[in-house]
């Protein structure tokens, strides 16, 4: 079983526009809500491959009754757990000409209800997966990560981290499977600038050091960067195509890695099929099917880099 953590879920109000001018009223092409966050993009694209997945979440308000609801209706298996004060967030997203974002900061979690979250965490058991996604509440993001890894400490457990900032810097040393940093999160990451693949192979190699035991880097149009724990070291040239919305796109690539990882495939065709997902849900409105991914398989060339 998979689980994915999502500690801030969103309603992700979609605003599709053909331009964005500033100081003046803007009008929009069309509009949609949408269940948003990390964990549950991830927790759709597994669903796509058939894969086992349960999400948890902390939710709160109206807002989070309307998420849990509209991912219960997706099919997708979800449990909360509930603070009687605040609103889950609501995000706006402005696709089109340009992709725009802004995020909520979420409620807050009073100390009372954070031993319900690791109780919530610690159903995961020998065998299973725990994926935890995004930036945590403003209350909990500098010490959440570390301490849901040291929970599952005892168990075979893969715990994979795809967050940033100082709740990832934490949990390193607790060498969790593997973290999806995006390009701008390594450099935040490793405290330095990259200006090439070259450097951020370098980049990659110092955070392995630091605890973690792979490293997955997203790099949108410019492919992906692997370096394992193993020394293996692979870039990826993703597909050529329109990008209509970036949105989701590396959680797909995530989940495309899991389950070629739950499947054994070999890591060069494990980072080869996550480049394909990502790709195929950037050139998508939303997420794909599993066919739409693999159409786009023959299309990712992968390189072995010393």
């Amino acid at each position: 079983m998979v689980y994915t953590f999502t500690p801030n879920p969103s309603l992700d109000y979609m605003i599709k526009m053909l331009r964005l001018t500033h100081d003046v009223v803007n009008r929009s092409l069309e509009e949609k809500v949408i269940a948003g966050g990390k964990g549950l993009n991830v927790a759709r694209m597994l669903k796509a491959f058939d894969v086992p997945v349960k999400v948890l979440a902390v939710t709160a308000g109206y807002a989070g009754k309307w998420w849990t609801d509209m991912v219960r209706s997706e099919g997708i298996d979800v449990q909360c757990v509930e603070l009687a004060e605040g609103e889950t967030r609501i995000n706006v997203k402005l696709t089109g000409v340009e992709n725009t974002e802004i995020n909520a900061r979420g409620p807050l979690v009073p100390t009372e209800l954070k031993p319900a979250i690791y109780d919530m965490i610690n159903q995961v058991k020998d065998g299973d997966i725990l994926v935890i996604c995004g930036m945590g509440t403003p209350d909990m993001r500098n010490v959440a990560y570390a301490s849901m890894v040291d929970l599952v400490a005892d168990r075979d457990v893969k715990v994979i981290i795809d967050s940033s900032g100082e709740a990832l810097r934490l949990a390193l040393p607790k060498c969790p499977y593997l973290i999806k940093p995006n390009l701008r999160e390594l450099e935040d990451l490793g405290n330095t600038s990259i200006d090439s693949p070259a450097e951020a192979l370098d980049c990659m190699e110092r955070i392995i050091r630091m605890g973690t035991r792979n490293v997955l880097l997203s790099m949108g149009q410019d492919g992906a960067l692997w370096v394992g724990e193993d020394g293996v070291k692979l870039r990826a040239f993703a597909p050529k195509g329109r990008e209509i919305n970036a949105v989701g796109a590396g959680d797909s690539m995530l989940a495309a890695f899991i389950y070629a990882m739950i499947n054994k495939m070999e890591v060069k065709e494990a980072f080869r099929l996550s480049v394909a997902a990502g790709s195929a849900t950037a050139f998508s409105e939303g997420f794909v099917t599993r066919d739409e991914v693999y159409a786009l398989l023959d299309q990712v060339i992968v390189e072995e880099r010393l």
